[in-house]
């Protein structure tokens, strides 16, 4: 059976899986990124990885493989150019090394990327063909289809609305900018916003909850404390949702998008923030009906970025081009 690697190589985890022509994942694997061991170390193991899936000799015909990696990547030389969560991942050529080591045809795209073309293939971006996919973690990514297609710009970086200003006079961003979405709406910033606030004044179901973890404050706790009806973490998705809505609508308005998706671990809060997100750009848009525009929560979860990186391999192989895969 003719069949792609699809992988998802993050900062904590890199999740691999097997997959065929119509997108049915026939094996997956997850193993430690270890990345703080360096570039060469984590392209051995994952090379080594590839090979062990072989050797189980299930009779796939491995045709390609796709990469979808979080940071800056020239798609078209395959080249990784700064990943901020891949310890000393600076202009490193992971296509070809990969290939050299197995053999294999290798494709190397974004993970937002890659989670918006999985969406676009098997997920809830199936019927439009002007989307954006907001991966809402750690930091906040974003993947960009525009008429079907990845657009990811002559530099390999557009769609990086993570680090869009939304308040000039933020809170300073790791990129170096201040304001940014991703120090906001990211679970960072929401991590932040709430000890904030709680520094301020008492929450009791949020502390509680607290308590229970071991005094740990995550992004999850504080959604829980909100659906649980605390006042604190209510406030906090609140300004989540705003500050979402302020940059879909810019969005909207330039680009003339059909419909925004939520993928990654902070979708889990997608009925906390999306309310406000809805009275933000209802608020805000005057050119475009605010109500053209879809705000979904993706499905494919955290198969996203393994399926996205299969089809762009099935697409390269399809295709034969290096570049320029549709979405459907």
């Amino acid at each position: 059976m003719d069949c792609v690697f699809g992988i998802d190589v993050g900062g904590t985890n890199i999740k691999l899986a097997v997959i065929d022509r119509e997108g049915q994942i026939l094996d997956h694997r997850k193993i430690a990124t270890r990345a703080n061991e360096g570039p060469d170390a984590v392209i051995s193991r994952l090379a080594n990885e590839l090979t062990s899936f072989i050797q189980a000799d299930q009779g796939w015909r491995i045709r390609a493989v796709g990469l979808a990696v979080a940071g800056a990547v020239d798609a078209r030389a395959g080249v990784v150019m700064v990943s901020p969560n891949l310890t000393g991942w600076r202009n490193v050529p992971l296509a070809e090394r990969l290939s050299e080591m197995t053999g294999y045809q290798v494709v190397v795209e974004n993970d937002a990327n890659m989670a918006a073309f999985g969406e676009g293939w098997l997920g809830v971006g199936r019927t439009f063909q002007s989307f954006l996919v907001m991966t809402l973690g750690t930091g906040i990514g974003g993947g960009l289809i525009l008429d079907g297609w990845v657009w990811s710009g002559p530099f390999g970086c557009a769609g990086e609305i993570g680090h869009i200003t939304v308040d000039p006079e933020g809170w300073l961003c790791n990129c170096g900018n201040t304001g940014c979405l991703e120090t906001i709406a990211s679970a960072t910033g929401v991590v932040r916003m709430a000890s904030e606030l709680l520094a301020q004044g008492g929450s009791p179901v949020l502390e509680n909850l607290i308590n229970e973890n071991g005094d740990r404050l995550t992004a999850e706790i504080i959604a829980t404390a909100a659906f649980k009806g605390d006042a604190l973490a209510n406030q906090v998705f609140q300004r989540v949702g705003r500050v979402l809505g302020l940059t879909a609508v810019n969005l909207y308005n330039l680009l003339g998008l059909e419909m925004i998706a939520f993928s990654g671990g902070m979708a889990g809060a997608f009925d906390l923030f999306i309310g406000p997100m809805r009275e933000e750009i209802k608020r805000r848009s005057h050119i475009l009906p605010p109500e053209n525009l879809k705000l979904l929560k993706g499905i494919l979860g955290d198969d996203a970025g393994t399926l996205g990186a299969a089809r762009i391999a099935w697409s390269h192989i399809e295709l034969g081009e290096r570049l320029g895969s549709r979405v459907n």
